[in-house]
């Protein structure tokens, strides 16, 4: 977003007004800062694959609303919206990753009537970890392809 938020200014109408272009930047962060506190309720209650499934919705629906946007109003909601579904993958993906690989581990010891040399679970950190480097690649590939939408007017 930091790349194209002059051409998406333009084009919606608020060129020049930093405090509007901070906040179509910034509501993306309110709103996953709501889906990560949320989300652990939602995982209490729903479940983790309940919660992925549900989770598309915003996500989907975001991206369509911002990618359409002809307003302010239309842009603000679709980046909120990822947003809130962002938030609740953060939280959950690690739950995800831990509760799979725990079900493996008992599953396995079920099978194998033994609780060690259980393969699964001695990844689940490097698992853990992975998906923490993969978020913060992703966000610094991103901010590299945003450089060329800098000055196209097509963003």
């Amino acid at each position: 977003m930091n790349g194209p938020i002059a051409s998406i200014a333009q084009e919606l109408g608020f060129k020049g007004n930093p405090i509007l272009e901070g906040l179509v930047v910034s509501i993306f962060i309110a709103g996953a800062f709501i889906g990560s506190i949320s989300s652990g309720s939602l995982v209490d209650k729903l479940g983790c694959r309940r919660t992925f499934q549900i989770d598309t919705i915003p996500l989907i629906l975001g991206a369509v609303i911002s990618a359409q946007a002809q307003s302010l109003d239309e842009m603000l909601w679709g980046r909120f919206l990822v947003g809130l579904g962002i938030g609740v993958n953060t939280v959950l993906v690690p739950i995800y990753i831990s509760e799979v690989l725990l079900i493996s581990k008992y599953a396995e010891f079920t099978i194998r009537l033994t609780s060690h040399d259980v393969a699964s679970t001695k990844y689940r950190g490097s698992l853990g970890t992975l998906c923490q480097i993969g978020t913060c690649v992703g966000i610094i590939a991103s901010l590299f392809l945003g450089i060329p939408a800098e000055d196209d007017p097509h963003w």
